[in-house]
């Protein structure tokens, strides 16, 4: 309950449902089976918070997971808290994630966890593309391709396709990445993926801003805004507001924009100082 309230973007009802379950575990008569589902409720907390942006959060949800995992020697609880810890501190710009991108993958691969290799690679592929490896994220992004199409995981097969698209697009080759975004936000629309609704309007304003289409380049931001805001999505946010910005000052509007930088900056600084994120970040999409 708690996993499908998360993927609808519905992330207050998703925590209530996994704190539901962590007060049920006193009522364990077998104490090893209350820690190993102890360890993936705090698993389901920890991306949840990760999606709201509250990063240290999900660390701490994380690493308790990390933690009972190597009490009980469970290989599978260790792969996925290890790649939350990946993300999350990747996130924030923390040497930490070091740590732990040699850890995740190779367990994967050993468990034969299709889909968890798809997550694992696509936030590979981030991190590599916001370090300005391109070529590298985008080898990185087709494994995952691979890898999610072989588990069935559609609408993670469409994250990536997304993400290969915001490479396209910085590239500007703009009609190619327009090919990329609109087929996963397609996919997005049949699996009815909340986060995937905000996030594909998003990138196609601003790639429709870039274009010279404005009109629909602000509807397509705006409704992304909406969403975001709805959902306390934070970075995702965040990064759609820098996109309307961007916008505004290829339409011409220099003036209204730099009257409204100096208040996302603000933003932005505050977010960053909350998550002690030591230097900017992207928002290409991860887990």
């Amino acid at each position: 309950e708690g996993v499908n309230r998360e993927r609808q973007g519905k992330y207050p009802q998703a925590l209530r449902w996994f704190g539901r379950g962590l007060k049920t575990l006193e009522q364990f008569a077998d104490e090893e089976h209350a820690r190993r589902e102890e360890g993936y409720l705090a698993f389901g907390y920890a991306g949840v918070r990760l999606r709201q942006g509250r990063l240290w959060e999900a660390v701490e949800w994380s690493s308790r997971a990390e933690r009972l995992a190597r009490e009980l020697d469970d290989s599978r609880l260790l792969a996925r808290s290890a790649y939350l810890l990946m993300t999350s501190y990747g996130m924030l710009r923390r040497p930490e994630a070091n740590e732990y991108r040699d850890v995740a993958l190779p367990l994967f691969e050993e468990l034969g966890d299709w889909m968890y290799q798809g997550n694992a690679l696509n936030n590979l592929g981030v991190d590599a593309k916001d370090e300005g490896r391109w070529s590298d994220a985008l080898e990185l992004y087709e494994r995952s391709r691979v890898c999610r199409q072989q588990a069935g995981d559609v609408v993670g097969a469409a994250i990536t396709m997304h993400n290969i698209g915001e490479i396209l697009c910085d590239r500007g080759l703009l009609d190619e990445a327009q090919e990329h975004f609109e087929s996963a936000l397609r996919s997005w629309r049949r699996a009815g993926l909340t986060m995937g609704l905000a996030v594909g309007p998003s990138y196609l304003g601003r790639l429709h801003a870039r274009k010279g289409e404005f009109e629909v380049g602000f509807a397509m931001l705006d409704e992304a805004i909406e969403r975001f805001e709805a959902m306390g999505a934070s970075h995702f946010l965040l990064e759609a507001k820098v996109f309307r910005l961007e916008s505004m000052v290829l339409a011409g509007d220099g003036r209204a924009a730099a009257a409204e930088a100096e208040a996302l900056a603000d933003m932005a600084a505050g977010q960053a100082i909350k998550e002690n994120i030591t230097r900017p970040y992207g928002c290409s999409v991860k887990y």
